[in-house]
Protein backbone atom coordinates (compact mmCIF):
# COMPACT_ATOMS: atom_id res chain seq x y z
CA UNK A 1 0.00 0.00 0.00
CA UNK A 2 2.82 2.36 0.93
CA UNK A 3 4.61 1.58 -2.33
CA UNK A 4 1.53 2.56 -4.31
CA UNK A 5 1.25 5.85 -2.37
CA UNK A 6 4.87 6.74 -3.12
CA UNK A 7 4.36 5.91 -6.78
CA UNK A 8 1.35 8.21 -6.82
CA UNK A 9 3.33 11.04 -5.20
CA UNK A 10 6.21 10.64 -7.64
CA UNK A 11 3.80 10.49 -10.52
CA UNK A 12 2.13 13.70 -9.36
CA UNK A 13 5.47 15.46 -9.00
CA UNK A 14 6.52 14.38 -12.47
CA UNK A 15 3.20 15.59 -13.81
CA UNK A 16 3.83 19.08 -12.40
CA UNK A 17 7.59 19.08 -13.03
CA UNK A 18 7.54 22.04 -15.49
CA UNK A 19 5.60 24.10 -12.96
CA UNK A 20 8.02 23.20 -10.16
CA UNK A 21 10.99 24.00 -12.35
CA UNK A 22 9.51 27.40 -13.23
CA UNK A 23 8.74 28.14 -9.57
CA UNK A 24 12.22 27.10 -8.47
CA UNK A 25 13.72 29.25 -11.19
CA UNK A 26 11.67 32.26 -10.11
CA UNK A 27 12.62 31.79 -6.46
CA UNK A 28 16.29 31.42 -7.39
CA UNK A 29 16.14 34.57 -9.52
CA UNK A 30 14.51 36.58 -6.73
CA UNK A 31 17.07 35.34 -4.21
CA UNK A 32 19.93 36.14 -6.61
CA UNK A 33 18.64 39.68 -7.19
CA UNK A 34 18.16 40.25 -3.46
CA UNK A 35 21.61 38.88 -2.64
CA UNK A 36 23.20 40.95 -5.40
CA UNK A 37 21.47 44.09 -4.12
CA UNK A 38 22.51 43.34 -0.55
CA UNK A 39 26.11 42.71 -1.60
CA UNK A 40 26.19 45.89 -3.69
CA UNK A 41 24.76 47.95 -0.82
CA UNK A 42 27.23 46.40 1.61
CA UNK A 43 30.19 47.26 -0.67
CA UNK A 44 28.80 50.78 -1.15
CA UNK A 45 28.57 51.38 2.60
CA UNK A 46 31.98 49.83 3.18
CA UNK A 47 33.54 52.18 0.63
CA UNK A 48 31.68 55.20 2.05
CA UNK A 49 32.83 54.36 5.58
CA UNK A 50 36.43 53.98 4.36
CA UNK A 51 36.24 57.40 2.68
CA UNK A 52 34.95 59.01 5.87
CA UNK A 53 37.76 57.41 7.87
CA UNK A 54 40.27 58.68 5.29
CA UNK A 55 38.80 62.19 5.50
CA UNK A 56 38.97 62.20 9.30
CA UNK A 57 42.57 60.94 9.18
CA UNK A 58 43.55 63.85 6.92
CA UNK A 59 41.96 66.28 9.39
CA UNK A 60 43.96 64.68 12.21
CA UNK A 61 47.19 64.99 10.22
CA UNK A 62 46.52 68.71 9.71
CA UNK A 63 45.91 69.12 13.41
CA UNK A 64 49.13 67.28 14.32
CA UNK A 65 51.14 69.49 11.95
CA UNK A 66 49.82 72.71 13.49
CA UNK A 67 50.23 71.39 17.03
CA UNK A 68 53.93 70.80 16.37
CA UNK A 69 54.29 74.19 14.70
CA UNK A 70 52.51 75.97 17.56
CA UNK A 71 55.04 74.57 20.04
CA UNK A 72 57.87 76.07 18.01
CA UNK A 73 56.10 79.40 17.59
CA UNK A 74 55.42 79.78 21.32
CA UNK A 75 59.07 79.06 22.09
CA UNK A 76 60.14 81.61 19.46
CA UNK A 77 57.76 84.19 20.93
CA UNK A 78 59.17 83.75 24.43
CA UNK A 79 62.78 83.46 23.23
CA UNK A 80 63.04 85.62 20.10
CA UNK A 81 66.85 85.75 20.05
CA UNK A 82 67.91 82.38 18.66
CA UNK A 83 70.12 80.63 16.12
CA UNK A 84 67.20 79.20 14.11
CA UNK A 85 63.46 79.64 13.86
CA UNK A 86 60.62 77.74 12.21
CA UNK A 87 59.03 78.37 8.85
CA UNK A 88 55.66 77.45 7.42
CA UNK A 89 55.42 74.49 5.04
CA UNK A 90 52.58 74.95 2.52
CA UNK A 91 49.61 72.68 3.23
CA UNK A 92 48.39 70.47 0.38
CA UNK A 93 44.60 70.25 0.46
CA UNK A 94 44.28 68.20 -2.74
CA UNK A 95 43.76 64.92 -0.87
CA UNK A 96 40.95 66.41 1.23
CA UNK A 97 39.37 67.91 -1.89
CA UNK A 98 39.47 64.51 -3.63
CA UNK A 99 37.93 62.79 -0.61
CA UNK A 100 35.12 65.35 -0.51
CA UNK A 101 34.32 64.62 -4.17
CA UNK A 102 34.36 60.86 -3.49
CA UNK A 103 32.10 61.28 -0.46
CA UNK A 104 29.60 63.22 -2.57
CA UNK A 105 29.66 60.39 -5.12
CA UNK A 106 28.62 57.86 -2.45
CA UNK A 107 25.98 60.22 -1.04
CA UNK A 108 27.89 61.04 2.15
CA UNK A 109 27.52 64.80 1.93
CA UNK A 110 29.35 67.12 4.30
CA UNK A 111 27.21 69.42 6.37
CA UNK A 112 27.11 73.15 5.70
CA UNK A 113 29.33 73.83 8.71
CA UNK A 114 31.84 71.17 7.64
CA UNK A 115 32.06 72.73 4.18
CA UNK A 116 32.45 76.18 5.74
CA UNK A 117 35.27 74.85 7.91
CA UNK A 118 37.16 73.57 4.87
CA UNK A 119 36.71 76.86 3.01
CA UNK A 120 37.87 78.83 6.06
CA UNK A 121 40.91 76.57 6.42
CA UNK A 122 41.86 77.18 2.80
CA UNK A 123 41.63 80.92 3.38
CA UNK A 124 43.88 80.60 6.43
CA UNK A 125 46.38 78.42 4.61
CA UNK A 126 46.58 80.96 1.79
CA UNK A 127 47.17 83.84 4.22
CA UNK A 128 49.77 82.25 6.49
CA UNK A 129 52.63 82.17 3.92
CA UNK A 130 52.29 85.94 3.51
CA UNK A 131 52.51 86.45 7.28
CA UNK A 132 55.44 84.05 7.46
CA UNK A 133 57.22 86.03 4.73
CA UNK A 134 56.56 89.27 6.66
CA UNK A 135 58.16 87.70 9.71
CA UNK A 136 61.23 86.76 7.69
CA UNK A 137 61.56 90.33 6.47
CA UNK A 138 61.08 91.76 9.98
CA UNK A 139 63.56 89.35 11.58
CA UNK A 140 67.08 90.73 11.96
CA UNK A 141 70.50 89.13 12.34
CA UNK A 142 72.69 90.19 15.24
CA UNK A 143 76.41 89.76 14.44
CA UNK A 144 77.41 90.33 18.04
CA UNK A 145 75.22 87.54 19.35
CA UNK A 146 75.48 85.44 16.21
CA UNK A 147 71.73 84.93 16.36
CA UNK A 148 68.45 85.99 14.83
CA UNK A 149 66.15 88.45 16.57
CA UNK A 150 62.80 87.03 15.48
CA UNK A 151 59.98 89.55 15.13
CA UNK A 152 57.72 89.08 18.16
CA UNK A 153 54.59 90.78 16.67
CA UNK A 154 54.84 88.66 13.52
CA UNK A 155 55.29 85.49 15.56
CA UNK A 156 52.24 86.43 17.63
CA UNK A 157 50.08 86.71 14.49
CA UNK A 158 51.17 83.24 13.38
CA UNK A 159 50.42 81.87 16.87
CA UNK A 160 46.91 83.30 16.66
CA UNK A 161 46.32 81.61 13.31
CA UNK A 162 47.69 78.28 14.55
CA UNK A 163 45.58 78.49 17.72
CA UNK A 164 42.40 79.14 15.76
CA UNK A 165 43.08 76.31 13.30
CA UNK A 166 43.87 73.76 16.04
CA UNK A 167 40.79 74.77 18.02
CA UNK A 168 38.44 74.31 15.06
CA UNK A 169 40.05 71.05 13.97
CA UNK A 170 39.82 69.70 17.53
CA UNK A 171 36.16 70.59 17.74
CA UNK A 172 35.49 68.98 14.37
CA UNK A 173 37.24 65.74 15.37
CA UNK A 174 35.21 65.61 18.59
CA UNK A 175 31.86 66.47 16.96
CA UNK A 176 31.95 65.02 13.44
CA UNK A 177 28.72 65.77 11.58
CA UNK A 178 27.41 67.57 14.69
CA UNK A 179 30.18 70.16 14.29
CA UNK A 180 28.76 73.66 14.38
CA UNK A 181 30.21 77.10 13.78
CA UNK A 182 27.31 78.81 15.54
CA UNK A 183 28.54 78.23 19.08
CA UNK A 184 31.84 79.94 18.43
CA UNK A 185 34.40 80.23 21.20
CA UNK A 186 36.09 83.43 22.34
CA UNK A 187 39.80 83.89 21.64
CA UNK A 188 40.78 82.78 25.13
CA UNK A 189 38.71 79.63 24.67
CA UNK A 190 40.46 78.90 21.38
CA UNK A 191 43.85 79.41 23.03
CA UNK A 192 43.06 77.26 26.05
CA UNK A 193 41.92 74.37 23.85
CA UNK A 194 44.76 74.67 21.33
CA UNK A 195 47.47 74.87 23.99
CA UNK A 196 46.00 71.91 25.86
CA UNK A 197 45.73 69.80 22.69
CA UNK A 198 49.33 70.68 21.78
CA UNK A 199 50.77 69.81 25.17
CA UNK A 200 51.63 73.42 26.01
CA UNK A 201 50.99 74.97 29.41
CA UNK A 202 48.42 77.73 28.99
CA UNK A 203 49.51 80.98 30.62
CA UNK A 204 47.06 83.84 30.57
CA UNK A 205 49.88 86.40 30.81
CA UNK A 206 51.53 84.90 27.72
CA UNK A 207 48.28 84.84 25.77
CA UNK A 208 47.55 88.46 26.65
CA UNK A 209 50.92 89.43 25.17
CA UNK A 210 50.09 87.44 22.03
CA UNK A 211 46.52 88.60 21.43
CA UNK A 212 47.41 92.31 21.50
CA UNK A 213 48.81 91.66 18.02
CA UNK A 214 45.60 89.99 16.91
CA UNK A 215 42.75 91.17 14.64
CA UNK A 216 41.65 94.70 15.48
CA UNK A 217 44.54 95.27 17.88
CA UNK A 218 47.40 95.96 15.50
Amino acid sequence: METENWKQIVSTLLEYEPWLIALSGAIFTICSVYFGHWLSLRMHNKRANALEVGFDNEIRLLKEYFQAWLKGLVDEFENPVRSTYSGFTPVDMSCIDSLVVELIAVNRLLTKDQRSLILNLKTKFNGIPRKDHQRNEATTWCDQQKAFNVSTPCTARLIIDAVEIISYLSRYIDSGKKFSLENDAQWEGHANLAFSESGIEYKQELWERVIVHGPGNS
